[in-house]
Parts: structure tokens; sequence; C-alpha cells
């Protein structure tokens, strides 16, 4: 968020020192450490006859056995209920949750997204539609602040395998639309080379984001279950077999055809050397460049937006000359944005405010910038702080650039400026 609103924020802003939990936190923590312990245990047990005989991608036979499948699995996934509750998600790493969705296929689903069409939360009542989401279903991203998952969990790791191409809306705008034209893989299992595709490469997913399910071929999803309906190591070597090599020529050709084409969701050193190469900047822009890259690679805890940029500025030695900054009342800007002149002017290594409240025009609710718990904007001018790197199409104000935010960990993306406009520029000195 912008420097002169920290103090009016509605985040709680938590120095470093929290890391160090109190006692009671620090138990309570031991405590769910062990429980999922014993649910990853139970993987390698015999299974009895109240064990579920069924993961969730699975068909039970009948109405009796459907629900005490799905019984039984409520009461082992109940165990970490407290995962958004107390913040313990948050503690588990991208090994531990491939584990859990491997024992209990949807267990990422359910924890990382938000119903858009339904509940703000994603609960067991409805579990039929988020273990086999249909086509046309809309969910959003929610990474819930656990910073590993926020930049290796992809979306072929959440989707089952029926689901063979999504549209990903960049923080929820049409605008940045990428709509997947292969899903590599049968499902991710956090392994590079797995995911969705584009003529751009890999298709990453991060919290804000909206993705929209598109193609559903539920047979493929059945071609590769075992007779229990499970995912296990024979699924992934019988997938494999039949379609490696065909995959492996698919993302081959598009990286010959678009050498810049990202490869996986934390960009190889080849892909930075690649963007390094597209942004054309020398001298104090340069340097900020560099640190921004530098800075999405790093799992620092953020404290909001303005101080991730801050410290991009920081790390590369420079300071920030403001050229431009709207003045207006509210979170949203109306008219008060920088001219056509002055976004002329953006360079790479730019800092900018974009103005990303949004409301709905019929109803005059917000719809974007907002804190979704307590219904009022992040920041009371509605923006967000951003480092500019390129354009992309300069036509339709399509920029990359690079943020992150207190739940967010900083990123390249894109960003329209026409639809979130500039209300504050400034150049590194």
């Amino acid at each position: 968020m912008p420097e002169q609103n920290k103090e009016s924020s509605d985040i709680q802003i938590k120095p470093k020192s929290t890391l160090v939990l109190p006692q009671e936190e620090e138990e309570q923590r031991t405590k769910f450490a062990e429980k999922t312990g014993e649910i990853l245990a139970q993987k390698e047990e015999p299974q009895d006859e109240n064990t579920p005989t069924e993961y969730l991608g699975g068909t039970p036979e009948t109405q009796q056995d459907k629900q005490k499948t799905l019984t039984q699995i409520q009461e082992e996934i109940r165990k970490l209920e407290n995962v958004e509750t107390v913040r313990d998600l948050r503690t588990l790493n991208v090994n531990t949750l491939i584990q859990l969705e491997d024992k209990f296929e949807g267990i990422l689903l359910y924890a990382f997204t938000d119903a858009i069409d339904g509940s703000t939360k994603i609960d067991f009542a409805n579990w039929k539609e988020y273990k086999e989401p249909a086509q046309g279903t809309k969910v959003k991203i929610n990474f819930r602040g656990n910073p590993e998952a926020e930049m290796k969990v992809g979306a072929c790791d959440i989707f089952p395998p029926s689901i063979r191409k999504i549209t990903v809306y960049s923080q929820g705008d049409k605008n940045t639309a990428r709509t997947s034209e292969n899903r590599i893989g049968l499902k991710g299992r956090n392994r590079d080379g797995t995911g969705f595709f584009d003529s751009n490469g890999y298709i990453p997913i991060f919290s804000g984001d909206v993705v929209e399910i598109g193609g559903v071929d539920k047979e493929i999803d059945k071609k590769y279950r075992n007779e229990k309906g499970q995912i296990d190591e024979s699924s992934y070597q019988k997938y494999e077999t039949e379609n490696g090599q065909k995959e492996t020529e698919t993302r081959e050709n598009i990286f010959k055809k678009n050498p810049a084409a990202q490869r996986n969701k934390i960009m190889t050193p080849e892909e930075v050397n690649a963007l390094m190469q597209q942004i054309e900047t020398s001298g104090t822009g340069k340097k900020v460049v560099e640190s921004a890259i530098e800075r999405t690679k790093s799992y620092e805890q953020n404290r909001s937006c303005w101080t991730v940029c801050e410290q991009i500025y920081q790390r590369a030695g420079v300071r920030r000359r403001n050229i431009y900054h709207a003045k207006y009342d509210g979170p949203d800007c109306g008219d008060n944005h920088a001219s056509p002149e002055l976004i002329s002017r953006i360079q790479p290594g730019d800092w900018l405010f974009l103005n990303v409240y949004k409301e709905d025009p019929e109803t005059g609710k917000p719809l974007a910038g907002v804190n979704p718990k307590t219904g009022k904007p992040y920041d009371r001018h509605g923006n967000h702080s951003v480092l500019f790197l390129r354009w992309l199409d300069r036509e339709n104000m399509i920029a990359q650039v690079v943020s992150g935010g207190s739940n967010t960990q900083p990123h390249v993306h894109k960003s329209n400026l026409k639809k979130s406009p500039v209300t504050f520029i400034a150049k590194p000195v």
C-alpha cells in the first residue's frame, strides 16, 4: 500500500519478532504437526473397515459408501481445520502439502481457493463441487499467507486430472486473461515441467487470481485411476508412458517459438536473463530492475506492497524522486490520474501507484482493492504499489510489473494501466 496511508490501513502489520511464537501458540503448532504426521503415516498402513477405500476423486458404488467415505475423510481433515483459524497452514512446507494431496485428493483445492459464486470459504457440505469442479466454475486463489505455497504450488497441483483447460485472470482482471493450450502432467506434484501452458509458457497462479475452469475430460480422469478410484504411482507411470514423449515435444516447441516463455512458477536463471535482455534500461533503472527480480526469489515476510517496493529501492542503493501524485478523496481516483503524456515517460524501474479499487456500477459494492474480512479498502486511496518493468502492449497499456503484499510474495505479473489508472509516479535516483 502507498506510504502516506500505512498508519490508516486495516491490515494488522506485525514485526518480524512475532515469528518467535508465544509458548501457547508454539504448543498448538507442535500438536498440529503431530496430527499432520499421524495423517500422513496412515497412508502406509493397511486398510481396515474404518479406513476410506476411495480418494475424493473416486466414485463410491453406493450412496451409503459415498456417505461413509465423505464422513471419514471429513473426520481426518477436520484435524486440519485450525489451518485457517490459527495460521497453521502457513507453517506447512510444499512437500507436506503435496503429501497431503496424495493422501486426500482435493485438499489443496479446499485449502487454497475461495468460492466465487458461493460461500467465501470452501466447506464439505458442497465437497463434490470442489473435488469435481464443473466447466465454467470460477474460484479465487488464496494461499493463506503461506510464502512457499505462494511461490511453488501451481494449478496443476490443485486441480484434478479431468480439468484440461483453465483461464487465469491475474488479480481478477479480465484484460490479463491467459487461457491454457496444454496441460502437461497427470497432476503437478510440484515437479518441474508440469502445469498449464500457453504460447507464453507456464501459467502461474497467485493469491488474488481468479481461475475459470474451461475444459473437462472425465474419461482421462477415469483412464488413469486404479480400481479403487485412486491416483497412485502406477497412474503416473502409465500416463508418462503414454504421453511423456508428446508432452516433452510440446514443451520444447513452446520454448523454441518463444525463448522468453516461462518454464516454471519460479523464474529460472535462463528466464531471468531472457527477461533482462528484453528490458531496455541502464543506470539506476537497471539497478532497480535487478533488485526487483532478486526480491521475487525471497520468502521474506512482507508488511505491505509499499514496503516491498521500498525494500527493492533500498537494496538497489537508490532513492525515489516523485514526479506525479494525484490528489483526491476516497478510494476511487475517478478522473484524477496520470495523463497520456506522463504515462509515455514511464521507464523500467519506476515506482507506480495503481488505483485498483473498483465498485459494482449497479450495487455500489466494492469488487476489488478491498480487504475481504472487513470489506474496506486496503488503502484509503485505493492504491497498490508496483515497480514497472516494461510494456507488453503499450497501445492497450498492458505492463509487466513486480509487486507483492502482506499475503502475496513479490512476483512478476501483468497489470492493465487503463483499468487500474496510475496515480503516482516516482523515478529512481
